[in-house]
């Protein structure tokens, strides 16, 4: 059940959208968070979107991170596999290396980088609207889900089928685990004085995991990025063990495109990293 925006939080879960490029991912992340549907070009590094949630009488924040398919980015994308409550692996039904490469190659990479033993696992099957293309049948994704003990649904970003029950029952089984939820309490504190500039460095505890800017203050900070204008509000920040949107990461994700990418354009991987975080910041 969707939620506003006005009542307390109960808990912070921070979600994770694996599997190969073009399956997806992106589509169902934006089909859950909006409700719309776009042809999008292939994730750059990283992408997260905020979700609220009220289910089983607890109000949720689900932080939900898209992760890009291509091998170049997996060394950058790795670290955003800590603290994650619950992995989406996504899959292709109509290509059928998109699904041996969550054995090959996705599942791996849950096992060497989760630090949550207990982290919930939701195979996905996407693009169920093509079924005249399919080549992956649906018993074999309901043998690979009980082989790794996942979670398992099809659907189609494109119609909306089934797209908010995947979600649904990833968050609702994450509830079920008392494990997960014992760190995700929300608290909140001001950690600025009121007419202090919010900068990575003026940060307490900047350099640590577990900082995050969180909107609901007024936007009166102005700052350029890639030659336009951006509002950027001052911050008040959101401690919580679990929530790994950090600044410090993100500078040094920001330098690693910036200046080791050769293949990328700077302007373009400057304005969709630092406009990507913008965006989530103050929305």
């Amino acid at each position: 059940m969707a939620g506003g925006s006005g009542a307390e939080i109960d808990h912070i879960f921070k979600l994770l959208l694996i599997g190969d490029s073009g399956v997806g991912k992106s589509s169902l992340l934006l089909r859950f968070t909006a409700d719309t549907f776009d042809d999008l070009s292939p994730t750059i590094g990283v992408d997260f979107k905020l979700k609220l949630l009220t289910m089983s009488g607890k109000r949720l924040k689900l932080t939900i991170w898209d992760t890009a398919g291509q091998e170049r980015f997996r060394t950058l994308t790795s670290s955003y596999y800590r603290s994650a409550q619950g992995v989406i692996l996504v899959y292709d039904v109509t290509r059928r290396d998109t699904f041996t490469d969550l054995s090959d190659v996705w599942l791996k990479e849950v096992e060497l980088y989760s630090t949550n033993p207990d982290c919930i696992k939701m195979l996905v099957g996407n693009k169920v609207d093509r079924d005249a293309e399919r080549v992956v049948s649906k018993q074999e994704g309901i043998a690979f889900a009980r082989q790794y003990g996942c979670l398992f649904l099809e659907c189609s970003a494109k119609t909306r089928a089934n797209v908010q029950l995947c979600f649904e029952e990833l968050v609702q089984k994450i509830l079920d685990t008392p494990s997960l939820i014992a760190d995700t309490k929300a608290f909140k504190k001001n950690l600025l004085r009121p007419d202090e500039p919010y900068t990575p460095q003026s940060a307490p505890g900047a350099g640590t995991c577990g900082l995050s800017a969180q909107s609901g203050v007024r936007k009166d900070r102005k700052s350029t990025t890639g030659g336009r204008r951006a509002t950027i509000a001052k911050k008040e920040l959101v401690a919580t063990p679990n929530f790994d949107v950090e600044f410090g990461l993100l500078n040094a994700f920001q330098r690693h495109l910036l200046f080791d990418s050769k293949d990328l354009a700077p302007s373009r991987t400057a304005y969709v990293i630092i406009s990507g975080f913008i965006n989530a910041a103050s929305s």
